[in-house]
């Protein structure tokens, strides 16, 4: 078949504009990719009640549960996060199958469940401050969520996103407002509430691939439900 001048014209512009089109894809779900990887936190835990618990008594407790280290493995609609007390290990793991948070020690076999479609504190307003924190050489934006109970401010940045659609149940703790707010990943979490005074600072972020089993809720011998 002979090709004139025009046809070829015609064909170069299609191949170009195919080209184009697979790059812009590509750029796309590279961008809207949710985060998949691990994320450790410094936690130092406040006093919540210095007018009734003096800080010389509340500072003088077990110094493995005032400052400590969490990590948490992010894998689309689960994660799961450690924490490291001394020696002894608490885990919380979510199944969004049943929109159950397991929390349990990590050598026992009896877990409590928390029903995440359930809230437990009401939302009064949403804040995003015109400022910014650098956070792990990354600029974050701040969302303060104030609620009857007190203040949560999060510090995200836009590099590590993460699907409101895959939490968008998951009620306790604001997550789902939270998420639907930003989408994405906080670097950092002030809470200044009235039972719960605790600043997590992250410390390393990682995007890796991560096994499904990690995330698979394992045989308890006794489930109590949490109130």
């Amino acid at each position: 078949m002979y090709l004139t001048k025009k046809n070829l014209e015609i064909l170069y512009m299609q191949k170009f504009l195919l080209t184009f089109i697979l790059i812009l894809l590509s750029l796309t779900r590279g961008i809207c990719q949710d985060f998949q990887g691990v994320i450790t936190y410094k936690v130092e835990a406040k006093n919540p009640m210095p007018k009734s618990l003096p800080d010389s008594l509340f500072y003088s407790g077990n110094k493995s549960t005032l400052e400590y280290l969490v990590t948490f493995y992010y894998k689309q609609n689960k994660y799961k996060s450690v924490s490291a007390h001394g020696d002894e290990l608490e885990v919380e793991l979510y199944d969004p199958d049943n929109n159950r948070l397991y929390t349990y020690d990590g050598d026992e076999d009896i877990a409590s469940w928390t029903n995440t479609t359930k809230y437990i504190d009401e939302i009064i307003k949403f804040e995003k401050e015109e400022k910014t924190e650098i956070i792990l050489g990354y600029e974050c934006q701040i969302l303060t969520i104030t609620s009857k109970m007190g203040k949560t401010s999060y510090y995200y940045p836009s590099e590590f996103k993460l699907d409101f659609d895959n939490y968008a149940d998951y009620k306790h703790a604001f997550w789902c407002d939270y998420l639907q707010e930003t989408g994405a990943i906080p670097l950092k979490i002030v809470f200044d509430t009235r039972i719960n005074k605790r600043v997590l600072t992250a410390i390393e972020i990682k995007e890796k691939s991560l096994p499904d089993k990690l995330f698979k809720v394992p045989r308890f011998e006794a489930i109590v439900e949490s109130e």
